[in-house]
């Protein structure tokens, strides 16, 4: 993950072959192992845990949001506006050290209530974000400031947005109309998604480093082009970015093929496909590689169907081929998204494995199903 802040996202995968598909695995996706103590029910010091990815924490574990309790129920009528002051200028969310915890921080998001703020809530997939209700905010009374606290791993990176007055349905509920999230204000690091909205992100103390986010200064960069492509099978033309890397040959006729769905989510700062090939191609990670970043027209209704699959078997493929030299070996080709396009690339690749021999699917989607009136 990437915002104007910083490193971005974190992954954890132990003893990945240095192929194009493990390396990509590694580089691309946007997610993290999770992990201040302060256990709402437990009642063992938190040195004496094992590290755990996240846990909710009482609504009173953060120290500053006690301290902002205890002057409010003195009296002091500027203790709120005094306690926004302080927390403007440090941003947010909230991130205090448990005491004899090493390995765990209390991190506490905040939000500035309206007058007729009924509720908020934490959404983010990390935190539960399917089930708002679970993660609906505690007013600190007498005040404007809703508080949500968790105790989560020193090594975790990840999204997260606000919903002010939240129905509470569940977000795969047919009942719920609005998804309406908000950006934490007070946090400057960003995360543009799938999409094409922004996310706020946590990145803690020990989040690792993302080198290929920003690559040395001496790295030598591959070529990312906008193109078009017209498909006779779907009856349509999509947006197209093709990377080619360093010394192109377009003579070569074996390069292998990263074919990236969801293209458009991958040419800016917050995932940047390019500088991520640019970076593994640089430090041998993976040989001189292609990569077409397929754009979307109905991306809800095209991705997870069968003519899709067939579009990039049989169509986008052969092109890479002709035009750009993809190797014809199934085992050099790698099919890869997230969310809805990682369940569509499990597809493609289930479909077509003559084709595509690689799957990678970053956070698919596989809760998905037809609808009653479509294909299955």
């Amino acid at each position: 993950m990437n915002g104007s802040g910083g490193p971005r996202s974190m992954l954890r995968f132990e003893d990945l072959a240095p192929t194009v598909t493990a390396s990509l695995m590694c580089m691309l996706l946007a997610s993290c192992e999770l992990g201040t103590t302060i256990p709402t029910q437990e009642l063992n010091p938190s040195s004496l845990q094992a590290p755990f990815a996240i846990r909710p924490a009482s609504p009173r574990a953060s120290p500053r949001i006690r301290l902002l309790q205890r002057s409010i129920e003195a009296g002091e009528p500027a203790a709120a506006t005094r306690f926004w002051k302080e927390i403007e200028q440090q941003g947010t969310p909230l991130i205090e050290r448990i005491p004899d915890d090493r390995q765990h921080s209390l991190v506490t998001f905040l939000w500035r209530a309206a007058d007729d703020t009924r509720n908020v809530a934490v959404v983010g997939e990390v935190i539960n974000g399917a089930e708002p209700a679970k993660n609906r905010m505690f007013r600190v009374e007498g005040s404007d400031v809703w508080h949500l606290s968790f105790a989560i791993r020193d090594d975790a990176r990840f999204t997260y947005a606000f919903s002010p007055n939240d129905s509470m349905l569940p977000l795969l509920d047919p009942a719920r109309v609005s998804m309406d999230f908000r950006e934490d204000p007070l946090n400057t690091r960003r995360f543009l998604g799938l999409s094409g909205k922004y996310s706020s992100y946590v990145e803690l103390p020990d989040a690792p480093s993302q080198p290929w986010q920003a690559p040395a200064p001496d790295t030598a960069r591959g070529r990312l082009a906008r193109t078009s492509f017209q498909s006779a099978l779907l009856g349509n033309e999509r947006a197209l970015w093709k990377y080619t890397p360093v010394a192109f040959d377009p003579k070569r006729r074996s390069y292998p093929l990263l074919v990236l769905l969801d293209g458009g989510a991958y040419t800016h700062s917050s995932t940047p496909a390019a500088a991520i090939l640019d970076h593994l191609i640089a430090t041998n990670q993976v040989p001189p590689t292609l990569a077409i970043l397929v754009g979307n027209t109905q991306r809800a209704r095209e991705l997870p169907s069968s003519t899709f699959a067939a579009f990039l078997a049989t169509e986008l493929v052969p092109w890479a081929r002709e035009k750009y030299g993809a190797s014809q070996d199934p085992a050099d080709i790698v099919i890869a998204g997230s969310s809805l396009g990682g369940l569509a690339a499990s597809f493609t690749g289930f479909q077509h494995p003559d084709v595509f021999g690689n799957v990678l699917s970053m956070s698919g989607s596989y809760w998905w199903e037809w609808g009653h009136e479509e294909e299955r």
